[in-house]
Order: C-alpha cells, then structure tokens, then sequence
C-alpha cells in the first residue's frame, strides 16, 4: 500500500472521527458548573464593641445576610448549635473582632463538623490537585470509601468555604419627620483546602453598607406586608447592606459564574449556565479568554459583552446571551459574570412644554395674579429602574421610580390688598420651581450596541412660586397627576454605562388644587366665584437626553425590601 493511499485513509479517518464526535457530542456533557459548598455561621460579630443591637434585631440581620448567600450556585451547610455556640463564646472574649482569632477558633470548633457534614452529605469538592494522576487517584479512594461511584464524586467534589457575618456600625437618628438607619457590615471569608492536606486559609473580606428613612406618621405595605416607619426604615437599611454584599459575593472570582460558549449564531451564544445555577435574565457576562501573564498569574481578557435573554434548565436547551458588543468570539471561549445589582440609575435632563392661563389666587392676606404665559420648562429626572426580567422572564423590563426638578417660566405678581392693585406696582415673578415624582415601566430592545426604549410613566407634579408679604416668606402650590410615554434611542458605551435621548409626550391637565403658606401656616383660599383660578397645563412634546448607569452597590435602595421579598419567593 503506498503512502499517498495511506495517507488518504488518515484523513479520511479523522474525518469520520470529527463528523462521529459532532453528531455525538453532548454540550451539556462538556462542562457543568460546580456548585461552592458553603457553611453559613450563624453569629453576628460586632466590629466595634459600642454596638448595641437587640436580639430581635440581631436575628433579622442575620436572616437576610444568610438568604443574600443563599444562592442557587451554592451548596448550604447548616452548622450545629453547639459548636457554633462554644465558638460565639471565645470570640466574645475579644473586643474587636480579630481575623487571625477566627481562623484560630474557625479551625477547632467548626472545621471538625463541618469535615462531617460535608462526607456525610457527599458534598465535598476539591479539584486543587498536583496532577491529574493525583486527581484521579484520589477520586477512586475517595468514591470507595464513601461507597458511590467515580462519577459521582467528581460531581460533588469541590472546596468549601465558611462565611463570618459582621456588623461594623449601627445608628439610628430621629429627625422632627423622619427616622433613619445607617448599617454597616460585612462577610469574613475562609477557604477550606481538602487536598492533599485539610486546612483552613484566610481568603478575604467584603463590607458595605445601607441606609434607610421613613417618615414618622406613614405605614407602608410590600407585597401584602405592612410595616410602621421605624420597621420599614431598618429593614431597607438592612435589605440594602444585604443585597450590596450579595453582589460583593458573586463579584469574587472563586464565586463568579463562568462558562465556555457552545456555539454561536449571529448575536447569540449558547451557554451551559442555567436556573439551578443562579443563572438569571438581564445579568451580563464578559466574554474573553485566560491568559498568562510574564509572572505566571491568569487574568481574563475580554472582548465584548452579552446580556443574558434567555435561562433555561438543565432538562431543557441551553441558556443564551445576546451579544451588545461582539468581538472575534469562537466556540470554548469563556463567559464570566459581571457584578450587576439589578438596579439602573439614569439622569434625564429634558424639556417640557409648560403653559399658564390668566387666573388668580386670593386668601385673606394677599392676592397673586398670573399672567399668560407660554413656554419650557427645563428640568432634570433622577430615576432607579429595577430590572424585573428574572421574574417575569422578559428581557430587559424594568420597574421605574424616580424624581426630578426644573425651572418653569411664569409671569406672577402678589398684592397685600385690594387697594395695592391700583396703587403699588409688585415686583414681578419670572421663574417657578416644578418638582416631580413618578413610577412606570420600562422596555428596552437591544440591536447589537443600540437599543430602543419604551417608557411609560404615572406622574404627580408640583409647581410653587415663593414670595414675600410683610417680610413673610409666602409658598403657593399647584399640584397635578399626570402621564408622560417617552421613546429613546441609546448606545451602550461599555458593559455599565448607556447614552441617548428621548422623545415623549407629556400630558399633565389643569387642576384645581392648590396650597398656600404664609410661613408655616397654611392659610385658607377665598376664590369662591369671584376669581377664576390660573390655569397650568403642561401638555405637547417633551425632548430630553438619557444617560443609564448600572450599579453593583446602592446604599440606599428603594426597591430593598422589594427585591429581597422577590428573591425569597
């Protein structure tokens, strides 16, 4: 047989062998994310030893601390009362809480059950081996001992990690109107090490923070749940600090969700990521390669970037990403998570048509007389827009609520009689403020970098003029409900950061409701039949530009509760 012959058998061997491995090949069955054993201490240690915290308190801390960590990409392991118990008990012999004396105590009373709960379980998982005959040496021992199977025990094998929570500061201020909270804290972090040896290092420490405030007369209901001001200002304050540790959690590389991409179609890749793993809509991953450097130490290198659009489970197809910005990507390069709170800011500086008819306003003090005017109000929106796409598997649909202040044209003058209209000319005034808060709903349609956005807002608006009579400062209110519908294009400038504008209809009609204060006295309207009100419309075409951010740390969240109540859901 001659070489050229055999030659033409190789090739066409291999291809027989590519075309028999793609027909065969099981994505699925290439890579699964391997879930993180975690024990959960459940004490909270106190950083500064003039907290003072109740021991209800203490215990909600605790709960929501632990559910933020309770992930679906983690194993959790419950820890015995005793032995968490005899711990709490020789950390409390320090005044502040010390690193090196938690590892210490950490190693005698809760690494031995731990080491139990983890065989007993079979939830051990070490893949940190010397080699790879290393490796498999110590899966088939370890499988016999524990009585299952190789391929068992390469399932569940992997490190554990013990997390510490403590508390770094705690105020409560009481104002006239409101109470607030401020509540920092934070996770100690160790790594148990199974092999070759058992041990337990050290690996890092998150902290941040929340605030919370309420006013002292309103009652609040989340979700079916009612809570007074002081109830409600700390549990945001706690929500807040929890969630932003979560966030904090899933952004350390040991805890990060990564995966290589199966396959590729236009825009879209194809993940081994899913909902058991903590896989959620909306979230975005970096998509690069491990490279290594000069020093021999790994850093990824990305080239672009893609929002989740679709979370599937293992029995079903796999996830996929849509791509915003799309490098060179081929099959078995890595996505890795990127931290995302779930929270957008965006600042909407914008203009809008504001019109007043004649009218006036009279108490028993003085009488303010509007003047025709037409013009734009010129203003600036602050909104949070919570994504809501992980629970109702819509991508990028997001909940919005927001505030925004401007500066409206006016023609007003205020008399202090009926006899000063004739004879004392008043100082005219040009300019009022409008103030405004609103909730909607957001869409987003991305197309590769651009997106188009539909926004639909209910809206309650304020306008005031502020004056003087008799050296009083005098405050005239004219309040409104309204709705505002915006259309926006963007372009995503990076994996955070979006920039556009918008174009929106504003419809806010005339209302007849009005306030007054002379000082802080609210005083009495006398128009009765005698003086037609002024009439304020702001309805037409509204212009404006769209900047989005998002965030990965939010100290005060006005969704906390929201968000923590749907995650527990």
């Amino acid at each position: 047989m001659s070489v050229d012959r055999i030659g033409k058998y190789h090739i066409a061997l291999l291809i027989a062998v590519l075309i028999a491995t793609n027909i065969l090949y099981s994505p699925t069955e290439c890579y699964s994310y391997e879930k993180k054993s975690i024990s959960f201490v459940p004490v909270l240690l106190k950083s500064d030893e003039n907290i003072q915290l109740s021991w209800k308190r203490e215990k909600i801390i605790l709960h929501e601390l632990k559910k933020a960590i309770q992930m679906k990409r983690f194993f959790i392991n419950d820890l015995p009362d005793t032995s968490v118990r005899k711990f709490v008990e020789e950390m409390e012999n320090f005044r502040t809480m010390r690193i090196d004396m938690m590892r210490k105590y950490i190693e005698k009373f809760l690494l031995p059950e731990i080491y139990k709960i983890l065989d007993a379980s079979k939830e051990i998982r070490a893949k940190e081996f010397v080699s790879e005959t290393d490796k498999n040496f110590f899966i088939v021992l370890k499988a016999k001992e524990l009585g299952i199977t190789s391929d068992e025990l390469i399932k569940v094998m992997n490190s554990s990690y013990i997390a510490v929570p403590f508390i770094s500061e705690f105020v409560k201020t009481k104002k006239k109107d409101k109470i607030q909270y401020k509540i920092g804290g934070g996770i100690v972090w160790y790594h148990i090490k199974f092999y070759p040896d058992k041990k337990i290092e050290y690996a890092c420490k998150i902290e941040s923070w929340g605030i919370g405030s309420a006013e002292k007369k309103e009652k609040y209901t989340i979700l079916n749940r009612k809570y007074n001001a002081d109830e409600f200002a700390f549990m945001t304050a706690v929500n807040s600090l929890a969630l932003n540790l979560q966030v904090k959690t899933r952004e350390l590389k040991f805890f990060k969700l990564e995966a290589p991409i199966i396959s590729i179609n236009k825009r879209t890749i194809y993940l081994t990521l899913y909902k058991e793993d903590g896989l959620k809509e909306d979230h975005p991953f970096k998509i690069g390669e491990w490279i290594e450097d000069k020093d021999g130490n790994l850093e990824f290198r990305y080239s672009g970037f893609v929002r989740i659009n679709k979370v599937s489970s293992k029995k079903e197809n796999l996830s996929t990403g849509l791509a915003i910005y799309k490098g060179d990507w081929a099959r078995g390069m890595i996505a890795v998570e990127h931290p995302y709170l779930g929270i957008d800011i965006a600042f909407k500086p914008r203009i809008a048509p504001i019109i007043v008819k004649k009218g006036a306003v009279l108490t028993d003090k003085f009488l303010l007389l509007f003047g025709n005017s037409l013009g734009q109000a010129t203003a600036i929106d602050l909104n949070l827009n919570l994504s809501i796409s992980p629970y109702i598997h819509s991508f990028q649909t997001f909940l919005v609520g927001g505030a925004g202040v401007g500066i409206v044209p006016v023609k007003t003058k205020l008399y202090s009689d009926i006899p000063s209209i004739i004879f004392n000319w008043p100082k005219e005034s040009i300019f009022a403020t409008m103030v405004n808060g609103h909730i909607g709903f957001l869409k987003r349609y991305y197309f590769g970098p651009f997106a188009m956005h539909l926004e639909g807002l209910a809206a309650f608006q304020r306008l005031f003029i502020t004056d003087e009579y008799k050296d009083t400062t005098v405050y005239i209110y004219n309040n409104s409900f309204g709705t505002r519908l915006n259309l926006g294009l963007e372009y995503a400038l990076g994996i955070d950061t979006n920039i556009g504008f918008f174009v929106g209809y504003d419809l806010f009609p005339p209302m007849d409701w009005w306030t007054i204060k002379c000082g802080r006295k609210e005083e009495d309207l006398k128009n009765y039949l005698s003086y037609q009100y002024p009439r304020i419309y702001s309805n037409g075409l509204s212009f404006g530009i769209y900047l989005h951010f998002s965030v990965s740390e939010l100290p005060f969240n006005p969704f906390a509760i929201l968000q923590s109540s749907l995650n527990e859901n």
